[in-house]
This record gives C-alpha cells, structure tokens and sequence, in this order.
C-alpha cells in the first residue's frame, strides 16, 4: 500500500508540474483562450480541453490518496 500510495503522489507531482506550465503559458488574470489560439476557435477548445484534463487529474488523484490515507 505503501508503495501504491508514493507512485500516485508521485504522479500528482507530475501533473502539479503540468498544470503550472500550462498556468505560465496563459495566465489566468488575462484569460483570453481566443488570442492565445491565433483567433482560431478549434485552438481555442483544445487549450481548453488541455487545461480541463490535468485539472481533473489533479483532482483525482487527490482525491486517491485522501482516500488512501484515510484507510490507514
């Protein structure tokens, strides 16, 4: 369990690593995802579709190890 527990904090790490590059390629106080793309909507929705998927990767695995931790 022990061993379970450090490979998914370990790939938390990675995503915290993720979603920081991703943070400083677009700033959130000038959010703006149709400039950052060129002005081209299909960019657009997959810079968004980047972002939403380490989000939720970060929230899972966080969640993961909560419950791994509180099991004992």
């Amino acid at each position: 369990m022990d061993e379970l527990l450090r490979n998914i904090k370990e790939l938390l790490e990675d995503a915290e690593v993720a979603a920081g590059e991703i943070d400083e390629r677009f700033p959130k106080e000038d959010y703006d995802p149709s400039s950052w793309s060129g002005g081209n909507f299909d960019d657009a929705y997959e810079l968004g579709l980047d972002h939403g998927e380490v989000t939720g990767e970060l929230q899972t695995l966080k969640r993961v190890i909560a419950i791994i931790e509180a099991r004992r």
